[in-house]
């Protein structure tokens, strides 16, 4: 997603576009389908800023399910029973 987002306000640049709503509906077409795309058809955002704070949402929520998944957390050694 952060990727996307980079490439995508790079391209903005280059092609010098300022139509609020072309941007709109250019980000909501190549965005792939998934539940941040689904968001944005919920939502129905009106400029790209709202797209954006969206995504910056997304892009935090996403980062801290990473760095959950990722975390090791060590094992407590198991006591061992004798039997009675």
């Amino acid at each position: 997603m952060k990727e996307f987002l980079h490439r995508f306000r790079a391209q903005v640049m280059r092609l010098n576009l300022t139509e609020e709503k072309m941007m709109v509906h250019a980000f909501r077409k190549g965005i792939v389908s998934g539940p941040f795309s689904e968001s944005l058809i919920r939502n129905h955002p009106k400029t790209f800023a709202e797209i954006k704070r969206h995504a910056v949402a997304h892009i935090t929520a996403e980062e801290e399910v990473s760095e959950k998944c990722t975390c090791v957390v060590p094992m407590r050694r198991r006591q061992r029973r004798r039997p009675p």
